[in-house]
C-alpha cells in the first residue's frame, strides 16, 4: 500500500490518507497497543476540502457603542486567478471579471460582547455603513502594499443603504487586485490601525482540482450547471452526555435522507461544513462513508466556534462557500438552504430543467442569484410530534422517503424577503446572509414559483405547527419514483 500525507496548500479535495500514514507509523512502533489497532481500523478514506480559503485573525480600532475599542477581525481569504498556474485555468467558463486578486470577507468581534445577536442570528460588532476595516496586503518579499477595495453594500428596498440591525448581520467584503503581481501566492495582511500585527499566509494560484471535482467542464455548462447544496454544521455535538452516540447516528440518518432527495431531483451533491469533532463521529457510519466515497457528500473544513443558535453559522458559512467557489466557472451553482428545506418543482422537473425555467423567467443573460419562495408543508397523518422521527430514523428497505408522508401545504407562502437562494459563485456574491445576497457581476431575481420553490418543514426538529384547516390545504407532491418506494 502507498501512503500519502496531506499537502495543506492544495486548493481542491484532499484524500485523507493522513490517518493511514499516522496509523502505519504507530503500528510500526507500538504494534502491540490495542488502542492503536482500533485507531487504524476506524480510519477510512474520504475527501475534505478547505475550498482553498485561508482563515486569519487580526485586530483593529473601531467605534463601538460610541467609543473607540480594539476589536478582533476574523478574515477568510481566497486567491483568484485567470488561467494562471502550471495547471492552467480552473474552468473554460470563467468570466472576464475573475481577474487576479485576493478576495475575502471579514467579521468583527467585540471581545466584551461575544454573544451579540438579533433574532438568534450572530451579529457583527460594527455597522458596515459606519465603519470598514482598512486592510492592507503586502506582497511577500516586496515593499508593495495593496489596499483593499471594499465591495458594495446591499441596499434595502427603495435603494436606500441597509441600516441596523440588518446591516450587522452581514460580513465585510473586500478585494485586493493583483494586476501587477499575478504570479505571487504568498502575502502578509494587516489592518492599518495595527500595522505591526501582520498575518502571513500562502494561497494556491490555481483552483483547477477543486473546480474539476465539483463541476467538470466535460459534464456541466453554464446553461446546464452543477448544483451543490451548502449545508450548515450540525451543532450540539456532545451536549447530551451519554445520548451523544444516539444523536450522531440520527445526524447520519438525516444526511442520508437529505442527500438521497437532492440526488433524486438532479442536484450533484452536498457540501457539509464540519469540524474535526463531528466529521470524526460521522465518518464511522457506513452510509456516510458510502456517500463520501461516491463523492456526493463532501466535508468542508470549518473550525469556527459554536455560537448561540444553529443559525449563527449562516452568514459566515454561506459567505465562505460563495468565496471558496468564486474561482470556478459559471457552470457551478450552489444552493444555500437548511436541512429542513428542500428544493422542489411543482411540475416534477428535475435540475437542470428547474434552472432553465428559472433562468428564462428572469429575462437576464447573466443571472447571478435567484431567490426562491418558501412554503410550509406538514405530514398530518403522522402528527406534528412524530414528524421528526421520520427524518432521524434510518430508512427501511422498501420503505418510503420521509417526504412521501407530507400531505398538507400552507395556503400562504412565506414573505419573499425570507426566501432562500441559489447562486453562481463565479459572479462574486457579497452582502451575504441567510435570506439574500448581492451578485456583483450578475443580476438578482425573485424566482418564478412555477419553476421551483423551497419546501420548508417546520416540524423537522420538533412540533411547531399543527396544520389547521384554516391555514393548510391538502396536497399531493410530485416525487421521483425512487422516493415513493425504495428498492429492498
Amino acid at each position: 500500500m502507498q501512503y500519502f500525507l496531506e499537502h495543506v496548500s492544495l486548493p481542491g479535495l484532499r484524500q485523507k490518507f493522513g490517518l493511514y500514514t499516522v496509523c502505519w507509523g504507530l503500528l510500526t512502533i507500538n504494534w502491540f497497543l490495542f488502542g492503536q489497532i482500533l485507531l487504524c481500523e476506524s480510519a477510512k478514506k474520504h475527501f475534505s476540502t478547505s475550498l482553498g480559503v485561508y482563515h486569519a485573525r487580526l485586530f483593529a480600532k473601531a467605534p463601538v457603542s460610541g467609543q473607540e475599542k480594539v476589536i478582533t477581525l476574523n478574515l477568510w481569504l481566497k486567491r483568484i486567478s485567470w488561467g494562471r498556474g502550471t495547471k492552467g485555468a480552473a474552468s473554460a467558463f470563467l468570466l472576464p471579471t475573475q481577474t487576479d486578486a485576493v478576495e475575502g470577507f471579514a467579521w468583527a468581534d467585540d471581545i466584551g460582547n461575544l454573544t451579540n445577536n438579533k433574532y438568534g442570528l450572530y451579529m457583527t460588532t460594527v455597522d458596515a455603513p459606519t465603519w470598514k476595516p482598512l486592510l492592507r496586503l503586502q506582497l511577500w518579499g516586496s515593499d508593495l502594499v495593496v489596499p483593499a477595495n471594499p465591495h458594495p453594500a446591499l441596499d434595502a428596498p427603495g435603494g436606500k443603504p441597509l441600516g441596523p440591525p440588518w446591516s450587522h448581520l452581514r460580513p465585510f467584503f473586500f478585494s485586493f487586485p493583483l494586476d501587477a503581481a499575478s504570479s505571487v501566492h504568498c502575502f502578509k495582511i494587516y489592518e492599518e490601525s495595527f500595522p505591526d500585527i501582520k498575518a502571513p499566509f500562502c494561497l494556491p494560484i490555481s483552483s483547477v482540482e477543486l473546480c474539476n471535482r465539483l463541476a467538470p467542464d466535460s459534464s456541466f455548462t453554464p446553461s446546464q450547471p452543477a448544483l451543490w447544496t451548502v449545508m450548515l454544521p450540525f451543532r450540539s455535538w456532545g451536549i447530551n452526555g451519554s445520548q451523544w452516540e444516539r444523536y450522531s447516528q440520527r445526524v447520519a440518518n438525516r444526511l442520508q435522507h437529505a442527500v438521497t432527495y437532492l440526488r433524486s431531483v438532479g442536484a450533484t451533491g452536498m457540501l457539509l461544513y464540519t469540524e474535526r469533532f463531528s466529521s470524526h463521529a460521522l465518518e464511522r457510519y457506513p452510509i456516510v462513508q458510502q456517500m463520501l466515497q461516491e463523492g456526493i457528500l463532501i466535508f468542508v473544513e470549518w473550525e469556527h466556534n459554536e455560537r448561540l443558535q444553529y443559525n449563527s453559522d449562516q452568514a459566515l458559512v454561506y459567505s465562505h462557500a460563495l468565496l471558496g467557489l468564486s474561482s470556478c466557472g459559471t457552470n457551478l451553482w450552489v444552493q444555500a438552504t437548511d436541512v429542513d428545506e428542500l428544493l422542489y418543482s411543482p411540475y416534477g422537473v428535475a435540475w437542470p430543467g428547474m434552472f432553465e425555467c428559472l433562468s428564462n423567467s428572469s429575462g437576464s443573460d447573466a443571472p447571478g442569484l435567484i431567490r426562491l419562495g418558501r412554503i410550509n408543508i406538514i405530514a398530518s397523518s403522522v402528527g406534528a410530534d412524530r414528524e421528526a422521527v421520520l427524518w432521524y430514523s434510518a430508512p427501511n428497505p422498501g420503505g418510503k422517503h420521509p417526504l412521501a408522508y407530507y400531505d398538507k401545504i400552507a395556503k400562504l407562502a412565506h414573505p419573499a424577503n425570507v426566501g432562500k437562494y441559489i447562486a453562481c459563485p463565479a459572479r462574486r456574491i457579497v452582502a451575504v446572509w441567510m435570506h439574500t445576497a448581492l451578485p456583483i457581476h450578475g443580476t438578482f431575481h425573485e424566482g418564478n414559483a412555477r419553476c421551483a420553490l423551497i419546501f420548508h418543514i417546520p416540524n423537522y426538529w420538533g412540533p411547531r405547527v399543527k396544520g389547521d384547516a384554516d391555514n393548510y390545504d391538502r396536497f399531493r407532491s410530485y416525487l421521483p419514483a425512487q422516493l415513493r418506494m425504495r428498492p429492498g
